[in-house]
């Protein structure tokens, strides 16, 4: 017997990264002397703070000895989990026998990053928001290249994933039956039949469980159980079913909390239109209808179908 999809599953506690940022810290110009010699030994601390500006990562470069046009050429690379983060750069002189003097400090939004690749000279200010003058009279600037590469969407990732238990079977169902009759008010249950090598039952499912609406309908109301239609353990299950799986796939099966038969859904009839949707794929606010008209209180019993409902109810 296989297993069951389980409802609300938990949520990791800490945010998810959305993507990491590659910072290249190539060199500085305006620099002020910070030693007798006329000359400095800066180095510059890159961190990540959060949008509350407490830190969440910080590297530091090297120290460039006894100069004020100093080459670092260094990569920094730092996971982000916010676009409301921000990307810190602060310039220090390094001292052998005392405190580190800072030097410059400037600030940029992640949210900025993220829109476009940005290679340039940026301007920083001292700890009163003021410009920074070198030696030789310009504003201390730094050379910085960013780059900001998202994570693949959730969508993507969820597509590579298997969906089908392969030893799911209709013991599977019939517990899913079970709990449905065990809930007051009773569930119906929701039967999802595919194959793992479809997208489109992959892309149902992703709606099923990822789309606000989708997922508290799916929650309230129905047990949801995945079998591969293509696994020789189901035909006998399919066969008392009326072989939906001749529909294509993925088909969808709504079950009462007997176990009794309610309804078949080709799930042609829940594709994006065509006519105005260039990508076409599965409409969560059809898949939203579909389990408001089907489920145990709904409007199953009027002429109009699941499309006729209105749009109101969908978030």
């Amino acid at each position: 017997m296989g297993t069951l999809f389980q409802r609300n599953p938990g949520l990791s506690k800490t945010e998810t990264e959305i993507g990491f940022v590659d910072i290249t810290l190539h060199d500085a110009r305006g620099i002020p002397k910070m030693d007798s010699s006329g000359l400095a030994d800066p180095y510059v601390i890159v961190s990540v703070l959060n949008k509350d500006g407490s830190l969440y990562r910080t590297k530091k470069s090297k120290v460039i000895k006894q100069t004020l046009l100093p080459k670092w050429e260094e990569l920094f690379s730092f996971p982000i989990r916010d676009a409301a983060q921000s990307i810190s750069f602060t310039m220090y002189d390094h001292d052998d026998f005392g405190k580190d003097d800072f030097m410059a400090v400037m600030k940029l939004k992640m949210e900025e990053c993220m829109r476009e690749d940005r290679s340039d000279m940026f301007k920083m200010i001292n700890q009163d928001g003021d410009d920074v003058i070198g030696e030789d009279g310009s504003p201390c600037m730094t050379r910085l290249t960013i780059k900001y590469t998202p994570h693949a969407d959730k969508l993507s990732l969820a597509l590579t994933k298997s969906i089908y238990d392969q030893n799911a079977n209709e013991e599977d169902l019939k517990l899913a039956i079970r709990a449905a009759a065990g809930t007051h008010p009773k569930k119906r249950v929701l039967l999802q039949l595919g194959s793992d090598w479809c997208l489109a039952c992959k892309k149902l499912f992703y709606i099923l469980v990822e789309n606000r609406n989708c997922r508290q309908l799916l929650d309230n109301y129905y047990e949801l159980v995945l079998l591969d239609a293509e696994m020789e353990q189901n035909f006998p299950v399919l066969k008392k079913l009326g072989d939906p799986q001749h529909l294509g796939f993925p088909v969808l099966v709504v079950l009462d909390a007997y176990g009794r038969y309610i309804t078949t859904q080709n799930t042609s009839e829940l594709e994006k239109d065509p006519a105005w949707v260039p990508e076409g794929g599965i409409d969560p606010r059809k898949v939203f209808k579909f389990l408001t008209y089907w489920r145990e209180d709904g409007p199953n019993n009027e002429d109009h179908g699941f499309l006729g409902l209105p749009d109101e109810a969908y978030g």
